[in-house]
């Protein structure tokens, strides 16, 4: 024990001399004597935590502490905790006291100011999770949002490429039928003129009207043609839409069941973006059962809203525990590091807390056990989805490309 003191008593002053600006403040030169003194990089930290800073952190200064053995976990705590503006000194959590700057000459002071503070940190409450947002392993699910977004974006594009060709096609159509309309009645009204032979004029009007006829049949069957070009192409679309959808669904189940389960990182949550979607219905009527695809993306993402906004309700009361069970924990620990400064004297003592932290630490397994219980279950049910939307898309684009090829073939829309 007596060595003990030895060593520590000059630490804490070549500490308290190098401390920068004040005495209550650590610098990087404070570091350095700590490394240069073999503290070990938990009691530095330690000291870190508990103190206020004025590190220097730039690129070339970071390079020289490493330069001069400064560890990266020492280097880390540094980031972390500066621009501390003063941390309040903790109170034993045994009497109450508050722990002073050691006294010159009382070695056991100075034993007790080297001790590390570990403050309890309360449990988080009423924490706010945003609508908008998604939590944990639920993160993964936002993606399923863009993506429907960009396949409807991608499926209209096609269709307004079809439809408006269509119409381009169908309005030629419509004013070769127009002008047939036009030559009949002009027709008819010289053949009932008279009663005399069909003259020059009215044979040159039949003539025109076969000629218009013909290149009506034409434009129809131009038009058929483009709309089974259409529908070659739907089914080319359809596979790999199927194909797409059930690998995205794929790559979020395995993301949720790799999330890190741990709580702490579930706090901050991943936006929920939507973007307004343009789809017109003023497609030609042939492309109307097309519009079923994007009807069908909109649902999935109505389905993804809403099982974000469950889940995230268990994330939130895990975070919620995970907070309860850190600050059940943070205490132990600093009773535990008091009592540790003489082991042998505290010897029962330390038993217990052991004891305690050990019966927190199952309690924290347990969280997380259920955690990852939780997050199987939703990837388990998004690799059910990855097979059940095959076979929904499939089953959909086959019913459209067959009400289409049936449309287009009848002519029933013309």
């Amino acid at each position: 024990m007596k060595r003990l003191l030895l060593f520590i008593i000059p630490c804490l002053f070549l500490i308290n001399k190098a401390g920068a600006q004040s005495s209550d403040t650590l610098t990087n030169s404070a570091i350095l004597k700590m490394v240069n003194a073999r503290l070990s990089d938990e009691l530095i930290i330690d000291v870190i935590g508990s103190s206020a800073v004025n590190f220097d952190l730039s690129p070339g200064s970071v390079d020289d502490l490493i330069r001069q053995n400064v560890s990266k976990p020492v280097i880390e705590a540094m980031k972390k905790s500066s621009g501390t503006k003063g941390t309040a000194v903790p109170s034993r959590p045994d009497t109450g006291e508050t722990l002073t700057s050691a006294k010159a000459g009382d070695p056991a002071a100075a034993v007790a100011e080297a001790r590390p503070k570990v403050i309890a940190q309360p449990a988080p409450a009423n924490i706010s999770f945003a609508d908008n947002e998604a939590f944990g392993y639920v993160t993964p699910v936002a993606d399923l949002i863009s993506f429907h977004e960009k396949e409807i974006e991608k499926f209209m594009a096609s269709v307004d490429e079809w439809s408006r060709h269509i119409n381009d096609l169908t309005a030629s159509a419509k004013k070769l039928e127009e002008e047939i309309r036009a030559t009949e009645k002009e027709l008819m009204e010289l053949k009932n003129a008279d009663s005399k032979s069909y003259s020059g004029n009215i044979l040159a009007i039949m003539k025109k009207l076969n000629e218009q006829r013909k290149a009506l049949e034409n434009a129809r069957a131009e038009i058929v043609k483009a709309g089974e070009k259409s529908a070659s192409e739907l089914e080319k679309i359809s596979k790999e839409s199927i194909k797409t959808a059930g690998n995205k669904y794929s790559d979020v189940s395995q993301d949720i069941k790799s999330f890190d389960p741990e709580p702490s990182g579930f706090v901050k949550g991943t936006p929920v973006k939507q973007t307004a979607l343009n789809i017109s219905e003023n497609i030609n009527p042939f492309f109307t059962p097309a519009l079923e695809i994007p009807a069908w993306h909109k649902n999935k993402i109505r389905e993804a809203e809403k099982v974000i906004s469950q889940w995230n309700e268990k994330v939130k009361a895990a975070v919620t525990k995970a907070g309860e069970i850190d600050g059940k924990m943070a205490p132990l620990k600093q009773k535990l590091a008091e009592y540790q400064t003489d082991q042998k004297k505290n010897k029962n003592e330390i038993a217990t807390l052991k004891k305690q932290i050990s019966a927190v630490e199952k309690e924290k397994k347990s969280l997380i056990d259920s955690i990852e219980a939780d997050s199987r279950e939703l990837a388990g049910f998004y690799k059910q989805e990855n097979s059940d939307i095959q076979k929904i898309l499939d089953q959909r684009f086959a019913d459209i490309i067959e009400n289409i090829n049936y449309a287009f073939k009848t002519n029933s829309i013309l």
